[in-house]
């Protein structure tokens, strides 16, 4: 069992509110597209395809929880430190198709309401330096270590010895990620204030449609505060303690996103 620091249970908790939260609104989308206006577009597939992965990446994390994340090395066994690194591993890899999907399905809803070229451009150029910064993000999360097992595996000394990508590299192209993504969520955040400004409805209805479109922008702000936690991490004996902001922080903005879409 592994022992108890204070910091496993408020991030279970904050996993299992944030999940919860995301299914709801994810239910409401559904019966507003397929009851009130019977019509699925491409975007609403995106997103059930980033809830879905979503779903995958918060149960990661609820069993990385219950063996290891948050925890000091000393207060566990190697195969909970294993486990925890499982499932650390996981989130790590799942966290690109989720902001992909996400992200993904945000532009393409503007770019179906979108009427002027210069506003389309926009948002394809949005959605193609998206997609530029994740894959890679994608890909260096899975094959950090070789074999890929190794990553989870190197608690234990009998494990022939593997290797894994310098700690650097992780940082700088998770740096580059978020930074890039923060301004592709304030691009399209602030994007629908320039569209709906010229449509001729009154100033409360106008303003109520910016607030709603806009709320993006918070999205790429959380996405700020997350590059603080982020750093060169390497594998020690308290790596699922000090690298506990950083699955955090990286769940609220898959949250944070999920329920504003």
């Amino acid at each position: 069992m592994v022992r108890n620091y204070g910091m496993e249970e408020p991030l279970f908790v904050i996993v299992i509110t944030f999940l919860a939260l995301a299914w709801v609104t994810c239910c409401l989308r559904a019966w507003a597209k397929l009851v009130v206006l019977r019509k699925v577009t491409a975007d609403d597939y995106l997103m059930l395809c980033g809830m879905v992965f979503y779903t995958g990446y918060a149960a990661s994390a609820l069993y990385g929880v219950t063996h290891g994340i948050g925890t000091l090395g000393e207060g566990m066994s190697l195969e909970e430190a294993s486990i925890g690194l499982r499932a650390w591993w996981l989130c790590e890899m799942l966290y690109a198709p989720v902001t992909l999907c996400v992200r993904t399905s945000v532009a393409v809803f503007l770019l179906q309401i979108a009427v002027q070229r210069v506003h389309r451009r926009t948002i394809i150029a949005v959605i193609v330096a998206f997609w530029v910064v994740t894959i890679p993000l994608f890909f260096v999360a899975i094959f950090q270590c070789r074999p890929i097992s190794y990553f989870w595996m190197q608690p234990f000394p009998s494990v022939p010895r593997g290797t894994c990508v310098d700690g650097r590299v992780i940082y700088i192209v998770s740096v580059v990620h978020s930074v890039t993504s923060a301004c592709c969520d304030w691009t399209l955040g602030i994007l629908p204030v320039f569209m709906l400004w010229k449509v001729r409805l009154n100033v409360k209805t106008k303003l109520s449609l910016f607030m709603l479109l806009s709320m993006g922008v918070f999205a790429g702000i959380a996405l700020i505060v997350r590059v603080v936690y982020v750093r060169p991490f390497e594998v020690s004996i308290n790596f699922l303690f000090e690298t506990l902001c950083v699955p955090l922080s990286a769940h609220r903005t898959h949250s944070f996103l999920q329920i504003l879409t």
